[in-house]
């Protein structure tokens, strides 16, 4: 993005040379970085050598680096994949900034668009102000999403396909940890941000005052991301305590057919293993109806004391 509000894609080295050049400052976003993409950007924006290593390297911390001529930040936002994050890098110098990601970035969707139609591109230090409230704002519609899928989980958690609540809500447990996890870190990095404890070229007092109003947003960003996170541990505590009481409720109803027959069990065991005449005797329809019913009648008391205690 140009100083005149303009915006293009594939920009041509030349066309850096150029900028640099002129002293006009710019906004380069670099987006899939491809072969040696940035190993030639670093040449021409002059990057110091730690910055040029920690640029391409991604799965780090929220963090800033204060290099002669320029400062490398790390910060993160709210995508949509599975982690529901994007790590973006920034290089601020004192006419140019250069972002790099490796995945979509929604924030700077709209951030574009609200620079181009304010005008003229403002300071390197404005703009990465911006960047970070836009990047913090961003998490807004994710941890949406993530709150109308937990209402939803409030109703399944007692329904029939517990496997699969479970996992979701696994999942999205797991989503907001990481979310959480990058989220102290970056809001200390924008305090420092505004209590000029970062060297940023360009800032000036009222761009501290800025990073203020995203140091807010990182606040309330991490308090959802807490009561979510809340809400998602009493819907999992919700759902194995489901789970228990109808895993209760099947060995209630076993124990109980245990019960049942054990009495049966124990008088045929008992006359046919120690009494042999009876076993030998029973060889008429009366005997065996009243081995029968004795046996039935038995069975019909137990069920009725397991009744009349209430414990089937």
């Amino acid at each position: 993005m140009h100083a005149d509000g303009t915006a293009a894609e594939g920009v041509d080295l030349a066309e850096v040379e150029e900028r640099l050049a002129s002293g006009e400052h710019f906004w380069l976003d670099v987006g899939h970085p491809e072969g040696d993409d940035l190993a030639v950007l670093a040449e021409k924006l002059r990057l110091h050598r730690l910055a040029r290593d920690d640029l391409g390297v991604f799965g780090q911390r929220p963090k800033a680096d204060d290099y002669p001529g320029h400062t490398l930040i790390v910060l993160f936002g709210a995508t949509h994949d599975e982690d529901s994050l994007v790590e973006v890098h920034a290089v601020v110098g004192e006419t140019w900034l250069l972002t790099v990601h490796t995945e979509s970035c929604p924030a700077f969707i709209g951030l574009r668009k609200r620079t181009m139609l304010g005008g003229p591109l403002p300071s390197t230090a404005v703009l990465m102000n911006k960047i970070a409230d836009s990047l913090a704002d961003s998490f807004y519609p994710e941890l949406e999403r993530i709150d109308e899928r937990v209402d939803q989980m409030e109703h399944l958690v007692l329904g029939d396909n517990q496997e699969d609540v479970l996992a979701e809500v696994l999942g999205l447990r797991r989503r907001l940890v990481l979310m959480r996890r990058v989220l102290g870190p970056q809001r200390d990095l924008v305090a420092r941000l505004a209590t000029g404890a970062v060297e940023l070229p360009g800032a000036d007092d009222e761009t501290r005052l800025g990073f203020r109003a995203a140091q807010d947003e990182l606040f309330r960003v991490t308090e959802l991301v807490e009561a979510q996170r809340d809400l998602l541990t009493g819907a999992l505590e919700v759902h194995l305590s489901t789970v228990s009481n109808r895993l209760n409720e099947v060995m209630r109803r076993l124990a109980a057919v245990a019960t049942i027959f054990l009495p049966i069990t124990f008088l045929s065991g008992f006359f046919g293993q120690n009494f042999a005449y009876m076993v030998r005797h029973v060889d008429s329809a009366t005997a065996f109806a009243i081995g029968t019913l004795l046996q039935l009648a038995v069975a019909v008391g137990v069920v009725a004391v397991l009744h009349v205690r209430r414990w089937i």
